[in-house]
């Protein structure tokens, strides 16, 4: 074999081998160089530091990918599929959000990421609903109310007034009321009212039995008195429950944000959101005209304000509300004239249905004797930035006769305009509970009323009314008026009004007036008027100056006059027990002169107290043995208690928090108060009882110095044994304690240990005696 010839072929080989191995490594290696590398990061996302260190990948020329668990805690939408998965984790490229910017400080491993605000999963928000209150069980207890006048002129002497009797507890408020009259043949009673009301917070629903009012429906129904039962809701059991449909606010934040929704330049509520998309449910708003408006400021201090006009009505129900009341019961007829005096017996429904936050559907339907009958059903709908619209149609049948009814209405408030028109036509036999004593009703009907705010200028309103009698030989009546006012400087408001009555009469009036207030109590007001009815023309001017009376004790007066030298000068008084007013007055038909008291009589907690007028709930404020003690309800001085400390707070809001509170500077110093402020929440025309804790406490002042002599410095904590708090010596030693009692010991604790003092304590007239120096004996451990 030549071995040199196979030599040169071998070694080639040879070195081929090698060269392939070489590049296989290289290969290897570059290839572990360019895998993405596990890391942990601590991260900054839309300018929130997160206090956790994130995993992720990150590759040799920048790029990352990040663990599927870092996105979810960053609120950032995870996309369906990984990019890559390692160690059972999935990762996502960056690169699934383009608008994204990062950067990494290699020195603290730090990564500040920007995310766009759709990346990120919607933030929802609630406005916490108001709380609803629970109502404080009634006291049992009875009210007499009063409002009695005596009047004096050149021709009679006339004596009138109403009373009100009552009484209430947990069981509700029963009540009866008067008319009371003098001056004819004999005193006259007349029964005004009478009824037993029991309501149901928790179900926001109301019985009653006795004397009331129907429900009228929407659009084409009117309302009647009757004597009777009734069952239905009643919203006003709890305030601030949310009937209206609520407004959905949306938005989205680059950065942490402060996030306030105004309504009609109120602020209703205020979310700190987080970066991304955002939304704030259940945004309250009113009835009308509503401007939202929302203010988004970012950490870094940036403001973004969106506004947009909305409009609700008070005919829309939130959806899936109900508002329903069923009556049984005859019509009360002559009311104020005859005590006793019942109509056509009848069962009347209604109810209404928020079917969406759009739209309020509603029926009702009335039944009464010799097969009458009339039912009707009607809507109430938005249609977006084009307003509020209604409809309704109703028939209706009696002795035979049939009848039918229909009604439409449009309104578009707003800040500048607002517009507003409704009408009704019905057939001449259409009946309802509302006129059955009354005849039939129009045949037809238009109310239109167009208002503009016009800024500094004022505003002008401009109304029409027309009305069709079913008679064809009644003349038709019609009304047009047309209005301005404006406020001048903010202090004086100015008004012109023109308005022509088109009927059996003709009319037409024009008139100004200019008003102002003086301060929150007193105002003052002077007209110019013309009318004439085509028999002439008159011409009146005058002008009125009043100061109304305060909500506790004080005074009133009111002082009218005008061209035909008709004069009135009156004069009111109020304090706790009642009101009393004084009026005299000149006319062209002699001289009067009247007298009129008001107050109640109310017997609550076992005693009898005289008040004033108690028209609603009120309360009796103890402080039991400090007379002289001013009572508030929301900051406003309504009373003063009597010699056994006792106060009656009348005109409290029913179902609502009435924050009643004392005046400590009332009270003598040596005296401990446990609240000075309590929340009373009664419910309808009831009174309850509200406990202020003072008590009478021994307290004294002294000086504590060691048993060298020397003061105790001040800051010290001292422990008077049997008091569960610490008092603090000041300067010179001094100490002030409370809550003596006839033997004491106190524990000090001071910079060099801690001492004990004992003594004994008198109570004198003063309410802050001065006990000396006393020297506090050293505690050994």
């Amino acid at each position: 074999m030549n071995v040199a010839r196979l030599k040169k072929p071998l070694l080639v080989l040879l070195l081929g081998c090698a060269v392939h191995v070489a590049f296989a490594a290289i290969a290897s290696k570059t290839a572990q160089e360019e895998s993405p590398r596990e890391t942990l990061l601590l991260t900054t996302i839309n300018a929130v530091v997160d206090d956790q260190v994130s995993l992720m990948l990150r590759s040799a020329d920048g790029r990352l990918w990040i663990a599927a668990a870092e996105l979810r805690r960053w609120r950032v939408q995870v996309p369906d599929a990984a990019d890559t998965t390692v160690d059972g984790v999935d990762y996502y490229a960056l690169s699934h959000w383009p608008r994204a910017k990062f950067s990494i400080d290699e020195a603290t491993q730090q990564l500040d990421l920007t995310l766009p605000s759709d990346a990120f999963e919607t933030a929802v928000f609630t406005k916490s609903a108001p709380n609803l209150n629970q109502a404080t069980p009634p006291s049992l207890g009875a009210f007499l109310t009063y409002d009695a006048l005596t009047e004096r002129t050149v021709s009679i002497a006339r004596q009138a007034g109403t009373v009100e009797v009552g009484t209430f507890g947990a069981w509700g408020v029963a009540s009866v009321r008067y008319l009371v009259e003098s001056g004819r043949d004999k005193p006259a009673a007349l029964r005004l009212d009478s009824s037993w009301i029991r309501d149901f917070p928790d179900k926001m629903t109301s019985f009653r039995l006795g004397d009331g009012i129907t429900r009228a429906p929407s659009g084409w129904g009117g309302a009647t008195r009757y004597s009777g039962i009734s069952y239905g809701t009643n919203f006003g059991t709890r305030p601030g429950f949310a009937l209206l449909p609520d407004q959905l606010v949306s938005g989205a934040a680059t950065a942490p944000s402060t996030v306030d929704v105004y309504v009609n330049n109120a602020l209703v509520t205020r979310q700190l959101v987080p970066p991304g998309p955002y939304s704030i449910a259940r945004v309250p708003l009113v009835a009308g005209a509503n401007v939202l408006q929302v203010r988004v400021r970012d950490v870094l201090g940036r403001e973004q304000v969106y506004e947009r006009s909305l409009f609700s009505s008070a005919q829309l129900l939130r959806q899936g509300l109900d508002d329903y009341a069923i009556e049984l019961g005859k019509v009360r007829n002559n009311f104020a004239v005859v005590s006793n005096d019942y109509g056509v017996g009848f069962l009347a429904a209604n109810w209404r249905h928020g079917i969406n936050d759009t739209l309020t559907a509603e029926t009702h339907l009335e039944l009464a004797e010799k097969r009458t009958a009339v039912a009707g059903v009607g809507a109430n709908f938005t249609l977006g930035q084009l307003g509020l619209m209604n409809f309704a149609v109703a028939g209706s049948t009696k002795v035979g006769a049939s009848g039918y009814s229909v009604a439409a209405g449009w309104s578009r408030p707003g800040a500048r305009l607002s517009t507003a028109i409704s009408t009704q036509w019905s057939s001449r036999d259409f009946w309802q509970l509302a006129t059955s004593d009354l005849g039939p009703g129009s045949r037809f009907s238009i109310d239109s009323v167009v208002a503009m705010n016009l800024g500094q200028i004022g505003s002008v309103t401009v109304g029409y009314s027309r009305l069709i009698a079913p008679d064809p030989r009644t003349p038709t009546l019609g009304l047009v008026s047309l209005t301005w006012s404006t406020l001048v400087r903010r202090k004086v408001y100015v008004g012109l009004s023109a308005r022509r009555l088109i009927g059996v009469i003709p009319s037409t009036d024009i008139g100004l007036i200019f008003s102002t207030a003086v301060d929150h109590q007193t105002s003052g007001s002077s007209f110019l008027q013309r009318n004439d009815d085509g028999t002439g023309g008159r011409t009146a001017a005058g002008f009125d100056y009043q100061k109304s009376l305060p909500l506790g004790t004080g005074w009133g007066y009111r002082l009218r006059a005008n061209a035909a030298n008709d004069v009135q000068v009156g004069s009111s008084y109020q304090n706790d027990i009642g009101t009393v007013a004084l009026e005299l007055a000149r006319q062209s038909n002699g001289a009067a002169a009247r007298i009129g008291v008001q107050g109640s009589v109310v017997l609550l907690g076992g005693q009898l107290f005289a008040s004033r007028r108690a028209n609603d709930a009120f309360a009796l404020v103890r402080v039991p043995g400090f007379a002289g003690v001013r009572v508030y309800n929301g900051n406003q001085w309504v009373g003063t208690t009597d010699s056994r400390g006792n106060a009656i707070v009348p005109r409290l809001m029913a179902y609502q928090p009435n924050a009643l509170s004392i005046d400590d500077r009332d009270l003598p110093l040596d005296v401990e108060v446990a609240h000075l402020q309590r929340t009373a929440v009664p419910v309808y025309r009831s009174g309850v009882i509200v406990d202020f804790d003072v008590r009478r406490i021994a307290s004294a002042q002294l000086r504590i110095v060691d048993a060298r002599g020397a003061v105790i410095e001040p800051g010290a904590h001292v422990r008077l044994a049997g008091v569960d708090r610490d008092f603090l010596v000041t300067d010179d030693g001094r100490l002030f304690l409370s809550g003596l009692m006839q033997r004491n010991t106190l524990r000090v604790d001071h910079e060099n240990g801690v001492c004990r003092v004992n003594f004994d304590f008198s109570p004198t007239a003063d309410p802050l005696p001065d006990l000396g120096t006393l020297v506090c004996e050293e505690v050994t451990p």
